[in-house]
Formats: C-alpha cells, sequence, structure tokens
C-alpha cells in the first residue's frame, strides 16, 4: 500500500469516526481500528480540514461523558441530568423543573392519606372537603377556650405563654386535629390537662404525632371513638358569657375580640402578641434605639460591628417583628450616613490609641482626615491626609524599613537624632567626606 492509498484510508476512517462516534471512547476506538494513533490522527485532522468537525463534535461527546437523557418522574418529559446524580442515587426519581418535584411529592402526600383513611374506612376526599371548609373555625373556637381555662386555672403558664420573650408555644397533648375528625366539642379538647407548654422546635417536631401515653383522662374516651363527620354538625357554638369575657378592641389592628377577667392577668390592649410586638417600636422607643446605637459607638468599648449591636439585638429584638433587621438599619444609618465610617477595617482599640497620642484627634470627626501632627522636640505641625502616616507618627504600627525610628518627630528632627551625619552639613558636605575617605574606589564602586 503507497502513502498516497494509506492517506486516503485514513481521511475515510476519520469522516466515519466523526459521523458516527457518540462518545471520546469511541472516537478512539474507530482510529485505532484503522491504524492511527491519537497522535496520527490529530496531525491529518489538520490535513484533510477536519479539525473544525472534530471540534464541533468534541462538545457533544463532552457532554455525553457527564451527561445523559431521562424521563422526568412526573411530567415523563425527557430532559439532561448529570450521570453522577444517576450513581449516586439510583433509585430515586428526577424531576425536571422544581415544579414537577413540588407537584409529584403532593400527589404522592395525596396517596398516602387515601390509604391511610381508607383503612379508618372513611373517604379521604369527604375528609379534605370537611376540613377545608370548617377546620379554621373550629380551631378559632379550641383557641378561645385554650384561652379561658388557662387565664382562670393557671394564670403563671398563661403569662409565661403570652410574654414577648418567651420561646414556648402552646401545645395539645391530644392533637386538635385528631379530636376534629371525630367531632369533639372544642372546650373538652381545650381541658387545662390537655394543654402544656413546649419549645417552638421541640412543639413543630411534634406537629399532630398520635402519642397515646400523654393523653389525659379526661379525652381517653374520646380517643377512642371511631372519625365521624357527621358529629360535627350536632356540635353547638361554646357559649361565652359575656359579661364574664367583655367585648375589647386591639389598639393596633383595631380588631373587636373578647377578653376573659379572671386573676390571670390585669386587661390587655392588643388582640395577639403579634400586635403587641408591632405596636412596640413607636418614635420614643426608636429614638431610645437609636441613642443606646450612638453611645455604644462613642464608647469605643467594641473591637468590631458585632460587639456595639449584639447586646441590644439581645436585649430588644424579641419585643419587635424583625427586631434584629431594625436595629441593624438603625446601626447603618449612624454608622454610614451620619458619621461616614467605613463598613469594615476600623478597630475600637486602635480608635482609643490615637485619641491618647493625639490632642486634635477625636472619633467619629477625624476619622477621615485631615490629620494635626505635632513634633514633641521643635513643635512643629504636620498636615497629612494619610492614616498610615498618623498611625506610624504615634509609633501605633511599627516601621520595619527603620532600625532606629523616632516617633512623635518631624521629618527634621529625626534625622538629627539619626547617626548618618545629614543634619551636620547637608547631602553635599556628606559626599565630600565619603570622597576623601574612600577616594579612587568610590568611583569603581559607582
Amino acid at each position: 500500500m503507497n502513502m498516497y492509498e494509506k492517506r486516503q484510508g485514513y481521511k475515510k476512517t476519520l469522516i466515519k469516526a466523526l459521523d458516527i462516534a457518540t462518545t471520546i471512547e469511541e472516537y478512539e476506538s474507530i482510529c485505532k481500528e484503522g491504524g492511527m494513533t491519537m497522535v496520527t490522527a490529530t496531525h491529518y485532522l489538520k490535513k484533510f480540514n477536519l479539525k473544525d468537525l472534530k471540534d464541533k463534535q468534541w462538545k457533544k461527546w463532552m457532554r455525553n461523558k457527564f451527561w445523559i437523557t431521562i424521563n422526568c418522574g412526573y411530567c415523563n418529559t425527557e430532559f439532561l441530568i448529570r450521570k453522577k446524580l444517576l450513581k449516586t442515587s439510583p433509585n430515586k426519581q428526577h424531576y425536571c423543573t422544581p415544579e414537577c418535584y413540588s407537584n409529584n411529592k403532593s400527589n404522592i402526600a395525596q396517596t398516602i392519606l387515601k390509604e391511610k383513611f381508607d383503612k379508618m374506612g372513611v373517604e379521604w376526599d369527604k375528609i379534605k372537603t370537611h376540613k377545608l371548609e370548617h377546620y379554621n373555625e373550629y380551631r378559632r373556637l379550641v383557641t378561645a377556650w385554650a384561652v379561658y381555662h388557662l387565664r382562670l386555672h393557671n394564670p403563671e403558664m398563661f403569662k409565661l405563654w403570652k410574654s414577648p420573650d418567651n420561646d414556648y408555644h402552646l401545645d395539645h397533648k391530644w392533637a386538635v386535629i385528631h379530636a376534629f375528625h371525630r367531632g369533639i366539642d372544642p372546650q373538652l379538647v381545650s381541658h387545662i390537662d390537655n394543654l402544656q407548654l413546649l419549645p417552638q422546635k421541640e412543639n413543630i417536631s411534634k406537629n399532630d404525632t398520635w402519642i397515646d401515653d400523654i393523653i389525659p383522662d379526661v379525652l381517653r374516651e374520646a380517643s377512642e371513638q371511631p372519625i365521624d363527620l357527621s358529629r360535627f354538625n350536632r356540635l353547638n357554638p361554646p357559649s361565652i358569657s359575656r359579661a364574664v369575657k367583655p367585648d375589647s378592641k386591639c389598639i393596633h389592628c383595631d380588631k373587636e375580640y373578647f377578653e376573659h377577667k379572671s386573676n390571670a392577668d390585669v386587661p390587655e390592649s392588643y388582640c395577639s402578641v403579634k400586635c403587641e410586638k408591632k405596636d412596640w417600636l413607636t418614635p420614643d422607643r426608636e429614638k431610645m434605639l437609636y441613642d443606646l446605637l450612638k453611645e455604644r459607638i462613642l464608647s469605643l468599648d467594641w473591637e468590631v460591628h458585632s460587639d456595639i449591636t449584639k447586646p441590644i439585638v439581645d436585649m430588644y429584638s424579641s419585643n419587635m417583628i424583625h427586631g434584629k433587621d431594625i436595629i441593624l438599619k438603625i446601626f447603618h444609618s449612624i454608622w454610614v450616613d451620619e458619621y461616614n465610617l467605613p463598613v469594615s477595617n476600623i478597630s475600637g482599640s486602635l480608635e482609643r490609641q490615637l485619641i491618647e497620642s493625639n490632642k486634635h484627634y477625636s472619633f467619629p470627626e477625624s476619622y477621615r482626615g485631615p490629620f494635626k501632627l505635632k513634633c514633641k522636640d521643635c513643635g512643629k505641625v504636620i498636615i497629612t491626609k494619610w492614616r498610615l502616616s498618623l498611625v506610624r507618627f504615634h509609633g501605633i504600627v511599627k516601621r520595619e524599613d527603620c532600625k532606629n525610628p523616632c516617633y512623635e518627630t518631624c521629618k527634621t528632627c529625626s534625622v538629627k537624632k539619626s547617626n548618618t551625619g545629614v543634619a551636620r552639613g547637608g547631602w553635599t558636605a556628606r559626599n565630600e567626606k565619603i570622597k576623601k575617605e574612600f577616594g579612587d574606589k568610590l568611583s569603581k564602586w559607582m
């Protein structure tokens, strides 16, 4: 086989490889079958002007190396997914969009609930419709009776629950949703024995879990009843005497509500803790937070920003909605808008040293300069705009390029104190002295 025929064979092999191959491995395999190494193949790609075509194919091969096409677990649409994900979770469903994932998750939940209630002999569709129509009203009545019973029988628990800085939720030991499905009287569900305070995280994790051991005796018989939706329609709304629970009006949202008079607490002005927190931030209290932050900044008893805001956030953030964000916003208005200070690279200890060292320096007025530097020897005042010069002048930041630095002195006085001899005749006299001492050697060195 002559060289011409060999080249034509290489050309056919390359065209075949670029046309058929779907991965890099297939391309290399076809080239080897045609008697070419990768170096030879690269050479003849340029020779036959096939390199541009190979570059286009290369992108597809790289995509096929790391990506694969599969069907969405919800809508069955084909989409690309990384092969690595399939290896790490081979039995997991994958979805083309977050919406498909959410819809499929909802479908799975509905299927589980349907199977659960089918075992109880009740249709899930009826339960779902019944819950949408009546649960909010039932829950409102349960909460009203819970407040009434707490005020009447356990005022201390009520005060702790309503405290603005508490981290507790009012929990029903036997969950309200189970009582709702069985049509139990809200007054009975909110019996004082069925109420407890739980930390927020613990209550959220408990959710509506049925824990048989903690169901109170007064609700034991009710908990053993089967699910009966018709029983709910026979319930009469709980009658709460207006003489015992007079009309009240929230001073924040103007919502009318009933408030129990008992030995639990003095009459309140708000319908909920949320309204009380929203109404806490009055102009006077905002001014108080402003003054506290300003006082903390000017005291310089801090090292970084968080040292200023953290004590005030810990003390007052629980009294209002989004308390931490409000306090940080007030701090930012003082720090940046009023004092024009940088948001980073500022230290309270450094500012204290500057105030102690320089009588002309004050914080925050002098932070941006210019700075006055007074020589302690000759009394000359120098003005500079550089903070680095200021801290070096007072020796707060040491100079590494000078073995015997003279602090708080002007340049002239520091030269006089040095051992160079420059001050005793200037640079000209110093050069003449060197020439006399070294003579011709100096010109060779130069």
